[in-house]
Parts: C-alpha cells; structure tokens; sequence
C-alpha cells in the first residue's frame, strides 16, 4: 500500500473538522487529491496501456455464475450513474460547486475499492490501524464534548465553531449544537456518524489487539466503546453491540482460544472505562440521557409508533409518489440531492429512502445487495477454515464493519459524511477480494 493512501486514511475522518477551522470548503479537497494521486500511482501502468479498462474495472471479477462477484459490477453501476448525473450538474445547472462535490464524493471515492483490492493482506491491517487512530481522537472528543455540555454546561470550542460557521453560511442558528439539552455532535458533522465511526473504531481495535497483543489496541477499543455507550444514539450502540457478539462468535469459530481471552480483555477495559468516565463526569445526566433515548423518551409526546407513522410512512408515500409521477426515475433514480428541482425524498429519519430515490430500482438493488452479501459471505469464509487465522480475523471485522454502516444508515443519514463514505468501499473492496481464493 502506498503512504499517500495510509494518509488519506487518517485525514478523511478529520475533514469536516478542517473544514470548520479552516472555514472553507477548500481545504476538504486535500484529502480527494491525495486519493486521486494513489489512485494515479498505482493504475499509471494500466492506463498506458490498451486494456487498461479491463484490468482497472477487474472485469475477470464479473462472472455471472457466482452472485457474490455482483460487487464489483454494482461500484461500476453507481460510479457510472453518478457521473451521469454529474454532466446534467455541469450542463444544466452550470454549478461548478456542486459538480466538484459529486465528482469527489461519488465518482472517484467508490473507486476506492478497485484501488483496495489490488492490496496484499498487511496493507488492509494498516488502514485499520489508521482506523483505530482517528476513531481514539474522535472518540475522546466527543466524550469531551459530553463533559462540557452535560457537567460545565458550556458548548466546547469546536460545537461554538460549528455553531458560528452554519450561521455564517446559512443563517440559521442551530442551537442544538450548542445546548445541553441534545447530543453533541462530534467531529464527524453529526452525533450519528461521530458514535457510528466510534463503534467501527470498536471493533477494528479490538480485531488490532487480537493480531498484534499491543495495549494500545486495548485502550483504544476501551475509549471508542465508552464513546458509544454514552452517546445515546440507539442504533449504532444497537450495531455495535451485535457486532461485538458476532466478533466473539466467528473468534471462537476460527479456534484460536487467545484470540477469545483477548476479547473478554477489551471488553472488560472497556466496562471498567466507562466506570472511570462516570466518576469523572460526576453525573447521571449522560446514563439518564442514553436511557431516553434507548427507550425513545426523545420527545414526550411522541411514541415510537408516532415516530414510524409521522415520519418513515410519510416518507415512503412520498417516494412513491415522486417515482409514480416520474416512472423513468425507477431505472435511473433523481440523481444527487445536490440537483436543483430534485425530485426525490430529502429524509434524515429513514435514510434508505432518501438512497432509493438517488439510485432507483435498479442501483438500489445493486447497491444494497452488494452490500448485504458483503456482510454474509466475509462472515461465512471467515468461519469457513479456508484462510489463516489472520486473513479469517480480518473478514469477521469486515462482515462486523459492514453490518455496523448498514444498521447505522437506517435512520440517518451516516453513510454520505465525508468521514465515514470511504470505509464501505474499502471493506466491500476486502469482502470481494477474499471471496474466492485469489
């Protein structure tokens, strides 16, 4: 793996934060020209060649006899679809803004799992080493950021720059980035995709520790799984925690017995972390807080039956409203909800609507069912006893990876953060690879 990938590892997870301190959208360029430099330094032989387009698309990995292979089709599908939909951005529009944005976050980011697959086994370790990094400092910021607002009852330096920098852009004071009375919101935009990225940094550490018996690894998995613990977010501490079982299990399948003490470790420092983190706080505030929102007292006067009718069941009748107006939609979806005049549902209740309505029937499927058979064939070969108990490790964090995005994504809107995106493709990338003995 080059370095300018490992690098632009650790910095996507930290863009939005650049964004902020920078204020501007330029410096959120610096990560997608380092991935287009990769992408560039590793491909440059193909593209001087004549059959560059079937060794950079990997179209030996189509074959129709193994579903599992659909993967790789379905990233060219939603690569292609969203470049289309980006020449109407440029023709139509003439939004420059906007173009460059779709360019960089939904053409060139998914290519991210050709780049992947070309990677030997140490290089897939090393970006969940830079994973386990960043997730320990956003972890622990975001625990911060609880403390100030839950025991100082003051907005931290970086919600105040939050904050200020929406109102300056839009003119709207959001004050529940700074108010005590919601979750922070991290430094991945939004609390969601802050506590998602936390429980990913979770279960990847804990995979680091059980390969390389290093503390930190220990202490990381600790800090991320305190992160999500009090964070009150219901369905990535729901992911987490399913994930986490899945680990222990496919572990104990592999027959490593140490690689089972391991676990049982991590998730004791973890436990006793977040004992530690209580008697720091010196309140109840954030456990009461986490058990409202487990037991959906968000909102008094709003059940969680209200919640499905007034919000989920309108947006799907509004879907299908938009498509049984725009019957061509199905096969071609609305496109980016950066489009002007976007037909589509604009939803951060249940986002998987709002991702149907970009892709249509077809992409949908393609994008959701390679997604779903990522989950189930990297588990079923990590216990299959095909591989080293290595490469058998990596695909149980892959499977646990995945099903951690796709669960968090089923309320808001985590998957288009600019610093979780690129983590799907990269294990979606690794889930095809180890599909077959290649």
């Amino acid at each position: 793996m080059t370095k300018v990938f490992f690098i632009f590892s650790i910095l996507m997870p930290f863009s939005f934060a650049a964004q902020l301190f920078w204020g501007g959208n330029n410096v959120v360029l610096l990560p997608y020209l380092l991935l287009a430099s990769c992408m560039w330094l590793s491909f440059q032989r193909e593209l001087n060649s004549f059959y560059c387009k079937f060794t950079l698309l990997d179209i030996s990995t189509l074959r129709v006899r193994s579903l599992f292979h659909s993967i790789p089709l379905a990233i060219c599908f939603f690569v292609f679809q969203n470049t289309a939909w980006n020449l109407v951005v440029i023709l139509r529009d003439h939004n420059l803004s906007n173009f460059l944005r779709i360019l960089c976050f939904y053409c060139i980011v998914p290519l991210i799992f050709f780049l992947v697959r070309r990677y030997e086994e140490q290089d897939m370790w090393y970006i969940c080493y830079s994973i386990s990094l960043s997730g320990t400092v956003i972890a622990l910021e975001f625990l911060y950021e609880t403390y100030s607002t839950s025991v100082l009852n003051v907005p931290s330096y970086f919600q105040l720059k939050y904050f200020y920098y929406v109102k300056d852009l839009t003119g709207r004071e959001l004050t529940q980035l700074i108010g005590s009375a919601y979750r922070p919101p991290g430094l991945l935009e939004h609390v969601h995709a802050t506590v998602a990225y936390a429980g990913i940094a979770t279960v990847i550490s804990i995979g680091n520790y059980l390969r390389t018996k290093q503390m930190f690894f220990i202490i990381a998995a600790a800090i991320a799984a305190d992160a999500v613990i009090y964070s009150g977010v219901r369905l990535a501490t729901y992911a987490t925690f399913i994930a986490l079982v899945v680990l222990g299990v496919s572990v104990k399948k592999i027959g490593k017995k140490e690689y089972t003490k391991r676990v049982l470790q991590c998730m004791v420092a973890a436990v006793l972390g977040a004992m530690l983190i209580h008697v720091i706080l010196s309140t109840p505030a954030p456990v009461e807080m986490h058990a409202q929102f487990l037991s959906g007292e968000v909102a008094p006067n709003m059940s969680g039956t209200d919640f499905y009718r007034n919000f989920v069941l309108s947006s799907v009748l509004q879907s299908i409203q938009a498509f049984h107006e725009n019957p061509w939609a199905l096969f071609t979806g609305f496109g980016p909800a950066l489009l002007s005049n976007w037909g589509g549902v604009a939803t951060d209740d249940f986002f998987p609507i709002q991702i149907f309505d970009h892709l249509g029937l077809v992409g949908s499927i393609l994008f959701f069912g390679s997604w779903i058979l990522g989950i189930i064939r990297s588990y079923t070969k990590s216990i299959s006893g095909e591989y080293a108990q290595s490469k058998s490790l990596l695909l149980s964090l892959t499977c646990c990876v995945l099903f951690i995005l796709l669960f968090s994504t089923m309320h808001s809107a985590v998957l288009v953060k600019k610093g979780v995106f690129w983590i799907l493709f990269v294990f979606l990338a690794i889930a095809s690879k180890y599909a077959k003995n290649d």
